[in-house]
């Protein structure tokens, strides 16, 4: 062989490898891509179903809790409906304001955080209890009337929150979430099995 058909022969494996490696970085990002969104649909997977749970952090001289039941879909989307407590924690002034809650909007989980916006939410009085006495919200609210506040004002359409994920399992799902005020409190959601 000459040093000439040698050099056409390197040259042409040369060119050869040199498309191939060329080919390959080009289609690394649709890989990555698609790996991506496998692992997110892999984590998203484990959330689809209803979960209930109860909950409560302090907010200031408020006790907030919640105990319901979250429902996520396949399409990013949740429904939500329980029951909110607000409880004064003074001593003085003890009382405990309930109100049925139902609630959707869109969700989004990776492998370390649930992401949520709350599209809407409708809450309506259960029980107000004042100094250990019940007072019915039909009462209050024809005492009050109109400027009788409602706890979905509190909570715009649009707002957003996240929650570190801790664990999962089947059939528990452990959320580190913060209150107002940045301290972390804990959520444990168990899957409804239905009968």
């Amino acid at each position: 062989m000459t040093a000439v058909s040698t050099l056409k022969q390197y040259s042409v494996k040369s060119w050869a490898a040199l498309v191939a490696i060329v080919g390959l970085m080009a289609g690394f990002p649709a890989i990555s891509t698609w790996l991506a969104d496998m692992r997110a649909d892999y984590y998203k997977s484990h959330f689809i179903g209803r979960w209930t749970e109860e909950f409560s952090y302090l907010d200031g001289g408020v006790q907030f809790e919640f105990k319901g039941m979250t429902e996520y879909f396949a399409n990013n989307h949740y429904n939500l409906n329980g029951v909110i407590a607000l409880v004064g924690t003074e001593p003085s002034k003890p009382y405990r304001f309930e109100y049925s809650v139902n609630g959707a909007g869109g969700w989004n989980a990776d492998s370390e955080y649930l992401s949520f916006t709350l599209g809407q939410m409708k809450t309506l009085p259960k029980s107000y209890t004042v100094d250990g006495k019940e007072i019915s919200p039909l009462a209050v609210a024809q005492f009050v009337g109109s400027s009788m506040p409602n706890l979905s004002d509190i909570y715009p359409a649009g707002a957003s929150g996240q929650a570190r994920i801790k664990e999962v399992e089947k059939d528990r799902i452990v959320l580190e979430q913060r209150a107002l005020d940045g301290r972390p409190f804990m959520v444990t959601t168990h899957r409804q099995i239905v009968p």
